[in-house]
């Protein structure tokens, strides 16, 4: 293996890079179709059997995965989701996990404010086609994270 193809994760395991980049990508892929409201291609990205855990629902398989992407909330006029990457590391079944906390940029009047709002544990499982599809999502809200009310007028 040569090592300008490997990574080190933040147990200390090695990490295929372009598997890190990909699984990233996918995050970032996955973070764009939520903010478009584009249900059905978001859907595409996760297994049928995922599981996904949200605030707002728990969502088994794709079927429940539209049902609760329809119900979550799109975020106000003014506000926007910014993610920060923080770990991918390697399971020993071969699946790839990445932490993200997703920190909000609300507009108000002159100034912009950043608010730690959501932490998102993602784990992907390699598909037949040598991509990567989510099996499972956790999504917790950070602790007193506020309402948000976007752009004043």
């Amino acid at each position: 293996m040569n090592q300008a193809d490997t990574g080190t994760s933040t147990l200390g395991n090695v990490v295929q890079l372009a598997d890190g980049r990909a699984v990233l990508d996918q995050v970032d892929r996955i973070d764009e179709l939520l903010g478009r409201g584009d249900v059905e291609s978001l859907v595409g990205l996760f297994t049928e059997t995922c599981v996904v855990h949200h605030p707002e629902g728990t969502a088994r398989g794709r079927d429940e995965l539209r049902q609760l992407a329809a119900r979550v909330r799109t975020l106000p006029d003014g506000v926007q989701r910014v993610q920060t990457r923080k770990s991918v590391r390697d399971l020993p079944d071969g699946s790839l996990v990445v932490s993200s906390v997703s920190v909000m940029v609300e507009r108000d009047r002159d100034w912009l404010q950043g608010i730690p709002f959501e932490v998102w544990r993602d784990t992907f499982t390699a598909d037949a086609g040598g991509g990567w599809l989510v099996r499972e999502r956790w999504v917790e809200r950070a602790d007193g994270a506020p309402e948000l009310h976007g752009r004043a007028d």
